[in-house]
Formats: C-alpha cells, sequence, structure tokens
C-alpha cells in the first residue's frame, strides 16, 4: 500500500447556545440560591447514543437536561434559534453559529472529540512535488476556526460557490496572485474532495494554492462519502484531499478512544496513516 502523508491539521463538534439565553442567564437581578440549568437539549443520535457523549457531558459538566431531542446535527441549530431547546450539539465551524447569533462554548473538560480537517498526500506525489508540504503548512495555519466558519457562511448563507470563496480569501490573505490559469508541464497532482460545503472550500484551496505554485493539477470535483475518497487516495486514483482527524481516527483506523487535543489526534492518525 502506498504511504500516505498529512501535512497540517488544521472542525470540532461543541455545545451550543444563544446569545440571549446566555446574557439572561448571566444577569440575574438578584443571586439565585441555586445556577439556573439548562433544560432543554437538540442533539443528533450519534452524539446520544453511539458515542455515549450525552453521558459524558452530564457527568463532566453537572448537568441536567430535562429533555433531550434527537435531531440531525445540520438542524439542531433551528431548533435553537426557534427557543425549543436552549442549547444544541453542532460544529464549531457551521455557518449558522454566525447567521442565528449563537454561542459555542468552550470545551475545558474536553468531554467533545477533536475531529480538524488536514491535507493527506500519497509519499510519491510529495516526492515529484517537495515543495507542497511548505506551501500547505502556510495556508493550514491561518485556517482557523473563525476564520472557516466565515467562509462556510459566505458559501452557505450569501451563496458564493466554493470555489469563489476559496479564491477571494486567497487573495485577501495575499496567498496567491490574481492571474489567469495558464498549461502547465509535467505530472498532475489529483485532488478530490467530499460534497461538504467546507470541504468543497478547501478543496478549492488547495487546488488555488498549487497553482498558484505553477504544480499542474487535476481537479476531480467531489465524491460522496469520506470511505470511498479514502480507497481511491490508497488505490492511487487520487493524490490528494482533506481528511478529518476524527473521522479517520473513528472510520479508517478503528478506534474509539476520544481524543479531544487536536494537535494529539492529528499526530495518532498521522503516524498511522504513514
Amino acid at each position: 500500500m502506498n504511504k500516505l502523508k498529512k501535512l497540517y491539521q488544521a472542525a470540532t463538534v461543541a455545545l451550543l447556545v444563544c446569545v440571549g439565553t446566555l446574557i439572561l442567564s448571566g444577569c440575574p437581578a438578584e443571586e439565585p440560591e441555586e445556577p439556573e440549568r439548562i433544560v432543554g437539549l437538540a442533539a443528533n443520535e450519534e452524539f446520544v447514543v453511539e458515542e455515549n457523549g450525552l453521558n459524558m457531558l452530564n457527568e463532566e459538566y453537572g448537568l441536567e437536561f430535562g429533555a433531550v431531542y434527537e435531531i440531525a446535527i445540520g438542524l439542531t441549530h433551528e431548533a435553537l434559534r426557534a427557543g425549543d431547546v436552549d442549547a444544541a450539539i453542532g460544529f464549531t465551524t457551521d455557518a449558522m453559529i454566525l447567521e442565528y447569533d449563537l454561542v459555542s462554548l468552550i470545551d475545558d473538560k474536553q468531554v467533545f472529540p477533536a475531529n480538524n480537517p488536514a491535507p493527506v498526500v500519497r509519499e510519491e506525489v510529495l516526492d515529484r512535488y517537495p515543495h507542497i508540504e511548505g506551501i500547505m503548512v502556510e495556508v493550514a495555519a491561518k485556517l482557523d476556526t473563525e476564520t472557516k466558519k466565515r467562509l462556510n457562511h459566505q458559501a452557505t448563507i450569501e451563496e458564493n460557490t466554493p470555489e469563489e470563496v476559496a479564491r477571494e480569501w486567497l487573495l485577501e490573505e495575499e496567498l496567491i496572485m490574481d492571474q489567469d490559469r495558464m498549461p502547465f508541464d509535467g505530472k498532475p497532482v489529483t485532488i478530490r474532495s467530499s460534497e461538504f460545503t467546507e470541504d468543497r472550500i478547501l478543496r478549492h484551496i488547495l487546488v488555488l494554492m498549487l497553482e498558484n505554485a505553477r504544480i499542474p493539477v487535476e481537479d476531480k470535483k467531489q465524491m460522496v462519502g469520506a470511505e470511498t475518497i479514502r480507497a481511491a487516495l490508497i488505490a492511487g486514483e487520487i493524490d490528494a484531499y482533506w481528511e478529518y482527524t476524527g473521522v479517520a481516527w473513528r472510520e479508517f483506523h478503528l478506534e474509539d478512544e476520544i481524543i479531544s487535543d487536536p494537535d494529539d489526534l492529528y499526530k495518532k492518525v498521522a503516524e498511522r496513516d504513514a
């Protein structure tokens, strides 16, 4: 099997609350005898059942939810915004956090597993174009949580295409030059992504960065499912894509240990891939 190399880990699940709820509960007229508890939670089935996340959340933070509603993670924000629940499980880079003025709570007790995107490249491609590593280190260092959230908002809410979002951000950060595409010499690096909006933005960022560095690229667009893309990478049908470390840890390396530290998880997954 061809060796894979992860270059840099750069969206993690979090507990979200409405700004209004946070303000009201944080500014009482007088100090209550007991702290006010969150009574309603919207969470996806995987978090509640498969990952045992709800029990861990209750135990670590001493929470007592009066009701838990199993809702697909992409819809939990709607329940929160409508006031049907007081808290919801969501991704920290979701565009709805900005759109609905939500607050992502800090998980200082490390209950939620890390799940950050990292470029994975076939080793033979890095041997051919060794400067890819430096290129991706430069771009990934700027892709923090707030940036990805803003980029997702531009694509999902403002309805810009993922390519437009990627190009404008790279130009804004002066990571690429605004120039017409030109033909390249050499064997192209084939790149793919899932249909997930953030993943498509990241794919275009990778494509544009490599083209700017005069590296030939073949953009094979998106595929369905991380397993399909991973299989294509190992089979040599594609050369690179952005892989989420949490998905790789659970789905590809079949580990059930919850790792909340993104750097620790990245190192362990990278070691397994190598």
